[in-house]
């Protein structure tokens, strides 16, 4: 038998090892060789056996993992295959799931149950009596005692076609000529006892009796009314003897207790107890609610409507209407359509199971830390409701087939579908709640986007629409508005931020500048043509015969720039004869334009002055004309102070980014050369200190052999000649090893290793002080090297 491991050594729900874990091999025992004659050949063949049933059962345990492996039951982080395939396995299996769901909870509801409630209300609601008051209007006593008599039983009992011909006895109890009338209706009558409540002193005396509102423990059930009646009205019954339950009004809670009185099965005999009733004050100062119930069957649809009328009467006075109108399919199973959902029913009971045992090994395999995942409590929640789904699905059927029993034994009694009906509904809303979460991915996005309506979910269910929009909308919408306010806030600080360190890229006044060197760059553009055309008049004739041709015209503008065309333009707008010459009248004409175009000029340019932006000073490229056509500035002129101006407006926000990122590689650079730098001078440290104690060193050592006793002159030289030999030495191997890595470095290096090599001195002629001189330059070389 399988083994489940410790949740410490698990791995998946199953393990296949059908070993002798855990048992003691005791020595005392009698092994098979010992009992039995050949017993190594009956322990071969036990084990073999062993095996083979081992090997059965590792195969069954290996199918059943496979059947309800999940990314939480199996290993899947390592092994991306494993982890693909047992996605795509649940993706396709849940997907079915849905289609099941889906299936049975559109198949218990369809449009027709909506036109069957609006038919059923319009005809006990909106029906008018003769005052013209309805069900839904009606505010005094005296409305509903004539709604009871006029609206109420003239939609109870159609005993007449549309023509007045009575109906034959076997068409009759059928409201529209199609809804069966199950059984007769029930009134039904909640009251309060006298002096319920207590009266103040002042008015004691003129106030005998007082009526509270209504609470089950002020009831009254005490029998009143006419003595000897044989109505059961004035009876009253517990809630246990009626087989009732409460009922949540407009004003109060109401217990399934009361006086209780069911109508006939025509009408004749409904009015005669109505009648009754009312002669009798039936209604009283005491009565606090009057409950109307009756139910009805269409055959051709296959729905029950159960219909509940309610008048309440509060302490105030007046009466408060309200009711309750349950269009269900009671009778489950009957075309093909309802078998086909009734086999959907099935497999969705399948999929339970499936999924009870999967959520069961999930829960074996992660003990308390599956319950942290808020996917894994949808899951058992939507497996919790759908259990409670089929288990009522059951009772219904079996509590439906035994009322139908009943009342076809006894046609004319009441029987209450009120309380089936009330668990029917509920039952739609439980399969409707687990769809909704099997989808709430996709449900959950219109509200998070404010698409809903309140009044209509509190209208759909008083009680559960408001919980549900109320609870939605204060965590969904308190946790996205936390977070959008974050982000919001988060990225203004940073725009703030960059807004204050950098310089507006276009102000109000750049605009305005920009507009206004435009316009001075018009104008001086106008005014350059008109000077280069005097010009050319002036010295285009180039033989003084008073007439201007064409080619001397031509060949004039043509030096200043012009193209052919405005040439040509110019040209034959004042060449009035088209001889292609210009006469002196023709020359006038020309001057005439150009100076009115001058004086236009200077106008637009005195406008333009005006309007310029800026403290007030005068513009420094103001353009005037003098009586020679030639134009003087008030400073320098009109071209350099435009250029003057695009220039002081500062550089570009391209020209900037260039510049910044300059800077920014600079930083870089120089950062690298100090760090380089830093380097050099930890090294550079590192051999000064060296060098200080090699010198204390040889200080020391020079001491000793001078101070020493009893030996010669000659052997303290020969000994002060061996340490300067084996210092100079070392430095070399040391000045070698910095200039090898240095190869390729600074041209200093060998020039300082040349240095030292002509300044170290002869050992066979030289003493130990010019030893102690040619140590430190020798430092200082090997220091220069590395540098």
């Amino acid at each position: 038998m399988a083994s489940r491991p410790s949740s410490a050594q698990s791995r998946t729900a199953w393990v296949t090892s059908y070993g002798n874990d855990g048992i003691r091999d005791d020595p005392d025992l009698c092994s098979d060789s010992q009992v039995y004659p050949g017993g190594d050949k009956n322990r071969n063949a036990s084990s073999a056996k062993s095996a083979q049933r081992g090997g059965c059962l590792a195969a069954i345990g290996r199918g059943l993992r496979s059947l309800w492996a999940t990314r939480q039951t199996e290993e899947t982080r390592t092994n991306r295959e494993l982890y693909v395939k047992t996605t795509l396995r649940e993706l396709v299996i849940y997907i079915v799931f849905l289609v099941v769901i889906c299936v049975i909870t559109f198949g218990m509801t369809s449009t027709t149950m909506y036109y069957y409630t609006k038919v059923m209300s319009d005809l006990f609601l909106d029906n008018e009596d003769d005052n013209k008051v309805t069900f839904r209007t009606m505010t005094r006593v005296e409305d509903f005692w004539s709604y009871m008599k006029g609206p109420l039983l003239d939609g109870l009992y159609w005993e007449n076609w549309y023509n007045n011909q009575s109906l034959p006895a076997d068409e009759m109890g059928f409201i529209y000529y199609e809804n069966k009338l199950l059984g007769v209706p029930r009134l039904r009558q909640l009251r309060v006892h006298s002096n319920s409540c207590q009266v103040h002193d002042d008015f004691s005396d003129f106030i005998q009796q007082c009526y509270d509102a209504y609470s089950d423990t002020i009831e009254d059930t005490t029998t009143f009314g006419p003595g000897g009646s044989q109505y059961t009205a004035w009876v009253y019954k517990t809630e246990n003897e009626l087989g009732g339950s409460s009922h949540w009004g407009q004003l109060a809670t109401y217990s399934g207790a009361g006086n209780v009185q069911n109508l006939g099965s025509n009408k004749s005999d409904s009015t005669d107890i109505v009648n009754s009733l009312y002669d009798n004050l039936w209604v009283r100062r005491g009565t606090r609610a009057v409950f109307i119930d009756f139910t009805v069957y269409n055959a051709n649809i296959n729905l029950f409507c159960v219909i509940r009328l309610l008048v309440e009467f509060p302490a105030t006075g007046g009466v408060i209407p309200s009711w309750t109108l349950r269009t269900v399919k009671l009778i489950r199973y009957v075309t093909i359509g309802d078998y086909f959902v009734m086999a959907c029913e099935v497999i969705f009971c399948i999929f339970i199971l499936y999924y009870t045992v999967e959520e069961i090994l999930e829960i074996k395999k992660h003990r308390l830390s599956y319950f942290k995942s808020f996917w894994n409590i949808l899951d058992i929640m939507v497996i919790i409701i759908a259990v409670v789904c089929v288990a009522f699905n059951l009772y219904r059927t079996v509590e439906v087939g035994d009322k139908l029993k009943k009342l076809l034994e006894n046609p004319d009694i009441f029987s209450d579908f009120e309380r089936l009906s009330y668990w029917e509904n509920r039952f739609c809303n439980a399969i409707a709640i687990a769809t909704f979460l099997a989808w709430i991915k996709l449900h959950l996005f219109r509200i998070i986007l404010g698409d809903f309506d309140f009044n209509q979910l509190e209208t759909a269910n008083r009680i559960l629409g408001p919980v549900f929009f109320m609870l939605f909308v204060f965590f969904v919408f308190f946790v996205l508005i936390n977070m959008f306010l974050a982000i919001i806030n988060d990225t203004y600080s940073e725009v703030k931020s960059d807004m204050a360190n950098q310089k507006n890229e276009f102000e109000i006044a750049d605009y305005f500048k920009k507009g206004y060197q435009k316009m001075l760059d018009k104008l001086n553009f106008k005014r350059d043509k008109i000077v280069d055309i005097q010009k050319a008049l002036q010295s285009a004739d180039i033989n003084q015969d008073k007439q201007l041709d064409f080619d001397e015209w031509r060949q004039d503008l043509k030096t200043r720039g012009y193209a052919d065309g405005e040439i040509e333009a110019m040209f034959a707008k004042y060449d009035i004869d088209g001889d292609r010459v210009l006469d002196e009248e023709e020359q006038r004409r020309m001057q005439a334009d150009l100076f009115e175009q001058k004086a236009a000029l200077n106008k637009e340019y005195d406008e333009l002055e005006g309007k310029r932006p800026g403290t007030g000073r005068r513009s420094s490229s103001r353009v005037s004309f003098d009586e020679s056509g030639e134009e003087s500035d008030d400073e320098d002129s009109g071209t350099k102070s435009s250029r003057t101006g695009r220039t002081s407006s500062g550089v570009s926000y391209e020209e900037f980014t260039v510049l910044s990122r300059r800077v920014d590689r600079m930083e870089h650079s120089i950062g690298s050369i100090v760090s380089k730098i830093d380097a050099v001078l930890v090294k550079l440290e590192a051999m000064e200190k060296a060098k200080l104690k090699r010198r204390e060193t040889m200080g020391k050592i020079l001491d000793s052999i001078t101070e020493s006793d009893g030996t010669s002159d000659e052997m303290k030289r020969e000994q002060m000649e061996k340490l300067v030999r084996e210092e100079l030495e070392r430095w070399d191997s040391e000045t070698s090893m910095v200039a090898t890595s240095a190869r390729g470095g600074s041209p200093s290096s060998s020039s300082g290793l040349a240095i030292r090599a002509r300044s170290r001195p002869d050992s066979g002629h030289h003493g130990g002080q010019e030893g102690k001189e040619v140590g430190p330059a020798g430092t200082d070389n090997s220091s220069t090297s590395t540098s």
